[in-house]
C-alpha cells in the first residue's frame, strides 16, 4: 500500500485524477518491476518516491494527449514499460504495441501485460527499429512514444509516414535532443508542444502532430 499512497499523493499534487482500476494495474506493474529488476536491469532508481515521480507520474503526463476511442499506441524501446504501461492503464480503450529488443526486458513486459490484465489489447514484440522505413511499416498508429531511446531525429520521416493524420508523437527527452527534434521536422509534422517535465528543467515532453 505504500506505493499506492505515494502514487495518489503525487498525482493529487499534480491535479491528476486516478481511477481505481488504473491504480491497481500500476501497483501490479511496480511490484513486478521490483521482482524482475535485478535480473533484467529495468531501472537504476531505488527510492520509492523517485520511482513514482520519474517513472509513473512522468508517464501519466502524456495521458491528456490521448483522445478517447479505439486508438493505437506504438512505444519504441519499452524497457521497464515506461511510458506505455501507465498510459495504457489510464486509457482503457487504447490499444498498445510495445517494441523491446532485449530478451529479458521483453520477457518482463510479457509478464507485466498479463499481470496487469490488459487482455488482447496490448502486445509486445521483440524487435528493434533501425530506420524510418522500418518504423513506417509498423503503422498506421495514432500515437508514438519514446523515452530513454536515442536517435529520435533520425526516425522522424518514419514517424510522419506511420502516424495517422492528426496523430501525435510524444518524446520524453533532454534539452539537447528536444532541440534536434525541433530542428529536423519533416514537412508532414508540426510542433504541437515542447514543455519541461514537472520538476525537471532539463527534461522535456516534446509533442509532434501529423498534419490532418
Amino acid at each position: 500500500m505504500e506505493f499506492v499512497h505515494e502514487l495518489r499523493r503525487q498525482t493529487a499534487a499534480a491535479g491528476v485524477p486516478l481511477p481505481d482500476d488504473a491504480v491497481e494495474a500500476m501497483e501490479r506493474h511496480y511490484r513486478l518491476l521490483l521482482r524482475w529488476n535485478a535480473a533484467a536491469k529495468l531501472t537504476t532508481i531505488s527510492e520509492l518516491s523517485e520511482i513514482v515521480s520519474r517513472h509513473f507520474v512522468e508517464s501519466i503526463a502524456a495521458v491528456p494527449l490521448v483522445e478517447a476511442g479505439d486508438r493505437h499506441l506504438l512505444d519504441i524501446g519499452s524497457g521497464g514499460g515506461f511510458p506505455a504501461l501507465p498510459i495504457l492503464s489510464m486509457c482503457p480503450d487504447l490499444r498498445g504495441t510495445l517494441l523491446e529488443p532485449a530478451t529479458r526486458k521483453w520477457a518482463f513486459l510479457k509478464a507485466a501485460i498479463q499481470e496487469m490484465s490488459f487482455g488482447g489489447r496490448v502486445r509486445v514484440l521483440r524487435r528493434r527499429v533501425t530506420g524510418p522505413a522500418e518504423l513506417a511499416a509498423l503503422g498506421p498508429f495514432d500515437y508514438l512514444t519514446m523515452r530513454g531511446v536515442s536517435g529520435h531525429d533520425t526516425l522522424l520521416g518514419g514517424v510522419a509516414d506511420g502516424l495517422r493524420p492528426g496523430g501525435k508523437a510524444i518524446f520524453f527527452v533532454g534539452a539537447e535532443a528536444a532541440g534536434r527534434i525541433r530542428d529536423a521536422l519533416p514537412p508532414d509534422l508540426s510542433l504541437y508542444s515542447s514543455d519541461p517535465l514537472a520538476g525537471r528543467r532539463a527534461s522535456f515532453l516534446v509533442v509532434l502532430e501529423r498534419q490532418r
